[in-house]
């Protein structure tokens, strides 16, 4: 056997045989995992990533210095994503859906037929995906244009997400979970009981999670069939966050924060003072970040152990002032409220001219910065950063009510909406040095959640070796 002599394989020869097959491989996988996904954005979504953890790539900033608002014409209640060229999108109940230049300048608008209370996703092709309370499920062009629009029987209030397939996911008030194509096309739906407003969250081996009001957490396989579904004392809208060893935590308005296993067993529960409909996060260290609208935020252990709780404040909202909502029928306005208002208040016999209602609850989404400090809103009209041991950063006053989850950009700034209808940036006014994902998580974390994407390169590697040796042994 002449190891100096390269074979040849129907007129090519091995060395030549084995770069074509790799750069096959490399085209095939590459194509299949990033070409129909999630922008690699600073933030493509609402809690950041397919499994909803809100572990953010970047370091937020260290202070709380506003750089910019932006007002609509009403309260915004989603939370905001970022394009890769630092584009803010998000909806308001004005019913139009804004981009936002990283300046604060308007770049676009789009106008839908209702409240827009559903948070975006962008995927990385630049198609930018969200709900109204129109009904329908909205596909833009980074222009701004339409390009396609997807009817439900409802309205949507959840947060759309894509999978790595380029299928989006998300539910709608008609009580199911819809599946579309890329170009609109629906690939299936399942019926629930209830309303779905939750974000559903996609597992490694493609399983989606979503809560529905008929008070189950469904998991669900690709093709639309029932995996499984586990029962809570009441609502779930806490949308499901997906752990590094597949646990799934969601709140419920039974007051439990819920940890199941990936075969829906309960693996504990955590009882907090009253309903939780945030979403809960989850750091590269394994701690559990959730509000509860027992006016507490709450961290948490792997286990289910009360790591330490911060206490946040109240807020009273009154007819007084009511200017945000100038422009709502009664019944858009009590939607909008139910949300917000404690259970013992009737909205049914709320006068609109002369009302006083309190309110009290971390109820934000919370998102997770690189260096592990915790950011979020509160009903108590406070944006609020602590440090991972819990200690208060800094905290920011809007005028009203925050249910917004925040987005912090490459820049370290972080943007989210209130309910006194304003965008804000909060941030330094001057980019300041922000450490990459590699450099800090190296030297302070834990690897973040493996999806299966850094397998590829060494799938290839064993793939090139192995066709190399059956080559030189068929000689």
């Amino acid at each position: 056997m002449n190891w100096g002599m390269p074979m040849k394989i129907g007129g090519i020869t091995d060395y030549k045989f084995l770069i074509i097959l790799f750069l096959n491989l490399l085209i095939i996988f590459s194509g299949t995992v990033y070409a129909a996904g999630l922008s690699d954005s600073p933030q493509p979504k609402f809690k950041h990533d397919t499994s909803n953890s809100g572990q953010s790539s970047y370091s937020g900033t260290p202070d709380n210095n506003l750089k910019w608002k932006y007002q609509t014409n009403c309260l915004i209640w989603c939370s905001p994503a970022i394009n890769e060229d630092g584009t803010i999108y998000i909806g308001s109940a004005d019913e139009y859906f804004y981009a936002i230049e990283p300046n604060g300048d308007l770049k676009w608008k789009y106008q839908t037929g209702g409240i827009i209370d559903s948070s975006p996703a962008i995927a990385d092709d630049g198609t930018i995906y969200f709900g109204s309370w129109d009904g329908y499920l909205y596909a833009l062009n980074p222009d701004g244009s339409l390009k396609w629009k997807y009817k439900t029987a409802r309205e949507v209030a959840s947060s759309p997400n894509i999978a790595t397939s380029g299928i989006i996911y998300f539910g709608s008030r008609d009580g199911n979970l819809y599946a579309l194509t890329s170009d609109g096309n629906l690939e299936w739906k399942y019926q629930t009981g209830g309303w779905v407003e939750t974000g559903p969250a996609i597992s490694s081996d493609g399983t989606i999670y979503f809560g529905s009001e008929d008070n189950y957490l469904y998991a669900l396989n690709p093709d639309g069939s029932l995996k499984w579904k586990y029962k809570t004392g009441d609502t779930i809208e806490s949308s499901p966050a997906i752990a590094d060893d597949g646990t799934i935590y969601f709140g419920s308005w039974d007051n439990y924060l819920y940890a199941l296993n990936p075969d829906g067993s309960l693996k504990w529960k955590f009882e907090t003072g009253s309903m939780v409909e945030a979403s809960p996060a989850i750091c590269v260290d394994g701690t559990i970040y959730v509000g509860s609208t027992d006016q507490y935020f709450y961290a948490l252990n792997p286990d289910g152990s009360l790591k330490w709780k911060f206490e946040t404040g109240s807020f009273i909202i009154s007819s007084e002032d009511l200017s945000w909502a100038s422009n709502l029928s009664k019944d858009e306005f009590l939607k909008l409220i139910t949300k917000i208002v404690p259970d013992s208040v009737d909205l049914s016999a709320i006068d609109l001219k002369n009302f006083k209602i309190s309110l009290s609850g971390a109820v934000s989404s919370a998102v997770i910065d690189l260096a592990g400090n915790v950011y979020f809103g509160s009903l108590d009209s406070y944006f609020y950063s602590l440090t991972n041991d819990g200690i208060l950063r800094w905290k920011f006053k809007t005028k009203y009510p925050i249910l917004s989850s925040p987005a912090i950009g490459n820049d370290g700034t972080i943007y989210f909406g209130s309910l006194d209808s304003n965008i804000y940036a909060i941030g330094k006014n001057n980019s300041y040095n922000n450490k990459t994902f590699s450099e800090t998580m190296q030297a302070n974390y834990v690897p973040m959640k493996d999806t299966g994407l850094s397998l590829i390169p060494f799938l290839m590697a064993v793939i090139f070796i192995f066709v190399s040796f059956s080559i030189r042994n068929q000689r």
